[in-house]
């Protein structure tokens, strides 16, 4: 069961996993003798589609009593395709007893890398293997039946989502939500999203530049995306980020100076507003409007 603090912590998490992913490659890089895989690529091969074939089938058999359905089964299965650190870790401590040859521990990193490296292939044809698996009358009775594509976490997907529920933000969502749109808002301020959540509004604690929270929000399916961020280089890369996620959208953003219109309608924004001027025109206007003088 998913908490208001589970996207705010994915956002956290993703920088430090990045990193210590890269350190991981690098320490296996560093590990890797040429001169030995290129003697025994036969034996790398033949263990690697051991691990490529085997790997897969046990976590497929392991889920089979879950009854998930034939695409979760898919995904998960050669989603455990790499071999995995603790096989370092135990292939290390063979070398180091001398329980296992130089030799054999280059072979086992080998494969390994080559399972790695095949990874983003298997995820590619998860999809299809799937389907395929879910269209074998004897195997689809085996499977359970998929969430339903409306509803995620037992909540419709909103018409429109405003990232940053600030004054300007607040003041957005609710007139869209007067208008009858069902709305969705974006802020890193847990106590600003309680009080959305307080007046019928869906909210998703996180910041709205990052793509985990623009997912949790289901921009991907919004008519409509607000982006009322503060800083210009947030908005910027909220509308970057929406934009690449949802092309057809109307993306309107919020420009704390004249300056900033530019590169924001460059990022993909479909209209970008400046409310300091446009509370000027509007200041304008109402004066005009006292002097009864035609603007």
């Amino acid at each position: 069961m998913e908490s208001e603090y589970d996207k705010r912590l994915t956002i956290e998490i993703v920088p430090f996993r990045d990193l210590t992913t890269m350190l991981f490659f690098v320490f296996v890089g560093m590990m890797v003798d040429i001169r030995v895989i290129a003697e025994h690529w036969t034996a790398i091969l033949g263990l690697a589609a051991a691990v490529l074939l085997l790997k897969p089938l046990a976590t497929f058999g392991a889920l089979l009593p879950f009854r998930l359905d034939a695409r979760t089964a898919a995904y998960t299965s050669l989603g455990m395709l790499p071999v995995g650190e603790l096989n370092y870790l135990l292939a290390n401590a063979g070398l180091q007893v001398s329980a296992i040859s130089q030799t054999t521990y280059n072979i086992i990193l080998g494969a390994s890398i080559l399972s790695i490296l095949l990874t983003p292939a298997a995820f590619a044809i998860a999809g299809p293997a799937g389907r395929a698996l879910n269209a074998v009358p004897g195997l689809r009775n085996l499977f359970g039946q998929a969430a339903l594509p409306g509803v995620t976490g037992g909540r419709l997907k909103s018409d429109a989502v405003v990232i940053g529920y600030g004054r300007v933000g607040e003041a957005v969502a609710k007139g869209l939500k007067e208008s009858g749109m069902t709305v969705t808002v974006v802020d890193h301020r847990l106590d600003l999203i309680r009080n959305a959540e307080g007046i019928g509004l869906t909210g998703v604690y996180g910041e709205g530049s990052s793509r985990v929270a623009l997912e949790a929000a289901h921009v991907e399916t919004a008519r409509l995306v607000v982006v009322a961020l503060p800083d210009v280089a947030s908005s910027r890369e909220a509308v970057r980020l929406v934009r690449e996620i949802n092309p057809q959208a109307a993306v309107v953003a919020r420009a704390r100076h004249e300056q900033n219109v530019e590169e924001l309608l460059r990022a993909g924004a479909s209209k970008v507003m400046v409310p300091e001027l446009a509370g000027a025109h509007a200041l304008l206007n109402a004066s005009l409007d006292s002097l009864a003088i035609p603007y």
